[in-house]
Parts: C-alpha cells; structure tokens; sequence
C-alpha cells in the first residue's frame, strides 16, 4: 500500500451526523434538550457536531442551510428514535441521517508512483468530466507530496 491519497476538498454528500447532548439523567431530559435546541434554532452553540464515525468534525460550513435541514429532518422523525444512550461515556448522542453536508473525502490508493495512481483514478471514474477533476486534484496532491518528500 502506497502512501498517496486522493483527497476532494468542498463537496457535498449526503451522510449521518452525531452530536453530544448536554444531559446525563433520562432520555425525557434529553428529549427536552432536543426540542429546546430546535425552538431556539441554535443547534451549533454549546455543540460539537461531527459526521457519524468520524473522530474529527468533518463538516467544513456550520450555515443556516445545514441547520434548517437538521431542523427539518428532525421533525420528521420522532426525536425519541434518534436518541442513543452511550454508556461507556454515560452521555445521550443525537443522530440525525441523511443530511446534506460540506465536507472533504480522502481515499488511499493502491498505487505506489503518480502515473499509477493517476491510471487507478481514470480507471474508477465512469465519467470524463469528473475524471479531469480527479486527475487534476491528483496531480495538484502528488506535486506537494513530492515537494514534501524533497524536502525530507
């Protein structure tokens, strides 16, 4: 396995996103807490939100739009369901699926040299237009890596 990676800063997906609640007691209590963040429509104050599985946040834009989904999404659902008990941290998590999100996708590749990597990347791409992007971010990305390895 090589060291390089594809990486696609800004773009948008669709993926799960968690958040911290602040209570600790009962799911009721965590409930309310959901529905007060909703009233208030201030879901990223006091809020470490993050996409599912992820250590770091991964979200690049905290905006209205990325709010009024959450918002959204929550009312169509019973909050009740979207409430996790994790008892290993003894914190309720919020989950909320399916949410449109600014965020940036790296891959590793198998390739081990930039020609190689820049083939499995044309090989993956079922279309021409995100192949000259692909390739074009690829070459950006081996440019400084190889920069960085000279440096080394």
């Amino acid at each position: 396995m090589s060291g390089l990676k594809l990486k696609v800063n800004n773009i948008y997906v669709h993926t799960n996103l968690e958040v911290r609640l602040k209570s600790r007691t009962t799911k009721e209590e965590a409930n309310k807490e959901v529905e007060r963040m909703i009233d208030k429509k201030k879901l990223f104050e006091g809020y470490d939100w993050k996409i599912e599985g992820c250590e770091h946040s991964g979200i690049n834009t905290f905006d209205d739009k990325l709010k009024d989904n959450i918002i959204t999404r929550l009312e169509q659902d019973e909050t009740d369901e979207n409430i996790f008990w994790d008892g290993f941290t003894a914190h309720y998590d919020l989950n909320v699926g399916h949410i449109l999100v600014n965020t940036n996708l790296e891959v590793l590749l198998k390739s081990d040299k930039k020609d190689e990597a820049i083939a499995e990347v044309k090989k993956c791409a079922p279309k021409k237009i995100f192949l000259k992007i692909m390739t074009g971010i690829l070459k950006t990305v081996m440019n400084r890596v190889l920069m960085t390895s000279a440096k080394l």
